[in-house]
């Protein structure tokens, strides 16, 4: 069913909406809201669970290290490493496991105009494609880096070489360095613009899904490209803010009145006020606010990234009939 659907469908190819592709998260804020708020729940749940687990290993390394008998005894701290790895790499799994759950759902609402009733987040046979279709391209990735630094160290010391040979070399090899580097960073942006749909495509197709992404971004690269650009500026610009925000309000939480004209004072009483200040309530009551608005913020704006994928593949899957088109997959 899928191919003949997709057969059917990519035939008709519309122009590039910029504003459409790069602002997809805002297209339905209420949506994206609900979805970002559901995963910072369960993230912070995940991460209170691993504190809870991870914390005396923690102490007990900490402790040990500043053991003089550490060095009689160094098991002491092999078995503290290996007991907050393997507790570590459970955690990393589910949080793992969390992010799919976030993306497909978040692919299925923008794709397929598909959303499960009440709590947005499941985890279910298209979560794991998901999964594994992010651990293929996170070892592709791997290979992009790898041949975007070999693409930037061939020209450098070709240029070096020039360089060395005098009578000018030098210009012309700093000139041949710049744009080997510009063309590398121009290459991976490209190549990564051609792999924005995999899993907007994999949860489409309810099946693991890499090649097809070639298609759905035939003749749209640099069209891609362009939102990756005024995506990548405008999160870059929000995070400053959130950084200054964030700051703000921690700043804004301590006892200022308190810590000026500490300039002399005693160590002992600096750490008594920090302490005081650590067990207030009001403290943390602003410091969890703070964060959960600028993180909401931030991942809000991080959403832009897989909007484009979703528009992409929505497009190139006939997004002119959303409802008919999820209808083949209920």
């Amino acid at each position: 069913m899928t191919d003949d659907f997709t057969a059917d469908t990519a035939s008709v190819v519309k122009p590039y909406d910029f504003g459409k592709a790069t602002f997809v998260p805002f297209q339905d804020f209420k949506f994206s809201s609900k979805l970002i708020l559901s995963y910072l729940a369960f993230g912070i749940l995940i991460g209170a669970v691993a504190i809870f687990f991870l914390w005396r290993d923690y102490l007990t390394l900490i402790q040990v290290s500043a053991s003089p008998d550490t060095i009689a005894d160094p098991s002491v701290i092999f078995s503290a490493f290996g007991s907050i790895l393997a507790k570590g790499f459970v955690f990393l799994i589910l949080g793992w496991m969390l992010y799919a759950s976030f993306i497909t759902a978040f692919h299925r609402r923008f794709t397929l105009n598909q959303s499960l009733p009440g709590f947005p987040l499941s985890f279910g046979r298209t979560e794991f494609q998901v999964m594994l279709v992010q651990l293929v391209m996170f070892f592709i990735m791997i290979g992009f880096v790898i041949a975007f630094y070999i693409a930037i160290l061939i020209p450098i010391f070709i240029g070096i070489a020039i360089g060395q040979a005098g009578s000018g070399g030098a210009v012309i090899g700093a000139i041949i360095g710049v744009v080997g580097v510009i063309a590398a960073i121009i290459g991976l942006l490209y190549l990564s613009a051609r792999f924005v749909a995999v899993g907007a495509l994999t949860v489409a197709n309810d099946q693991f899904t890499i090649g097809e992404t070639f298609a759905a971004t035939k003749g749209r690269g640099w069209w891609i490209v362009l939102s990756f650009v005024v995506a990548f500026l405008i999160i870059m610009v929000i995070s400053i803010i959130v950084q200054m925000v964030f700051s703000i309000g921690i700043f804004a939480s301590l006892p200022l009145d308190q810590l000026a004209g500490m300039e002399n004072a005693s160590d002992e009483e600096v750490m008594a006020i920090l302490g005081s200040t650590l067990k207030s309530p009001s403290f943390w009551l602003i410091v969890v606010i703070t964060y959960l608005v600028t993180t909401f913020v931030q991942q809000f704006a991080n959403l832009m990234f897989p909007g484009i994928g979703a528009y992409v593949t929505k497009e190139y899957k006939g997004g002119h009939d959303l409802n008919a088109i999820s209808a083949l997959y209920d």
